[in-house]
């Protein structure tokens, strides 16, 4: 059952899992490479594709009413987009983008629907894949209703330390470089 452990982390909204359920599909695939600050997806894109990211960090937005992009959650290794748009034949809802250079698989709709037909362990993968996302969106509210901003930052910085932190001469070293821009959009309502 360790292929399906997922990180939802505190409160904060970061998202990473373990990349081998995807192997039946993967094993076919080759990743392709962004750039840090690539658009790798766009609110209600054409192309209808699950991407899976295999490296990097990645920056999952929403268009808000008000014309703003907002962040909603940070992904890297394992995080999946578009999988519910393949399902549902709809466009992607959200944008895509690179925060650091990313490789990822980008697998047609189609090829995502065939192995959830035929392989019945594939499937259980995919749907816990989704209440996971499930658990990082009730996480993200319960991150949001955190009493102040400094607190928020805090979270989503311990977080990431604690999932991807390397420990060195009693601190943390988080091997991600961020911005004090994206790390404020990651934590605030406004973002």
């Amino acid at each position: 059952m360790e292929q399906y452990k997922c990180y939802t982390a505190d409160y904060a909204p970061y998202f990473t899992a373990d990349i081998n359920g995807w192997k039946p599909i993967i094993q076919t695939q080759s990743p392709r490479h962004y750039k840090r600050g690539s658009i790798i997806c766009q609110h209600y894109g054409e192309d209808q594709n699950v991407i899976l990211i295999q490296t990097g960090l990645v920056s999952m937005s929403f268009l808000h009413e008000s014309g703003i992009e907002r962040i909603h959650f940070l992904g890297s290794t394992g995080y999946v987009f578009g999988f519910r748009s393949c399902l549902s034949g709809r466009p992607y809802g959200g944008a895509l983008t690179a925060i650091t250079d990313v490789s990822a698989y980008k697998i047609p709709s189609e090829v995502v629907s065939r192995e959830m037909q035929k392989n019945e362990e594939f499937f259980r993968f995919a749907m816990f894949g989704e209440y996971e996302r499930g658990m990082v969106y009730s996480r993200k509210l319960e991150f949001l209703a955190l009493p102040t901003n400094i607190k928020k930052v805090a979270a989503l910085l311990l977080s990431m330390a604690y999932r991807t932190g390397h420990f060195r001469d009693g601190g943390t070293i988080i091997p991600i470089r961020m911005t004090h821009e994206l790390i404020a959009k990651s934590s605030t309502r406004t973002g």
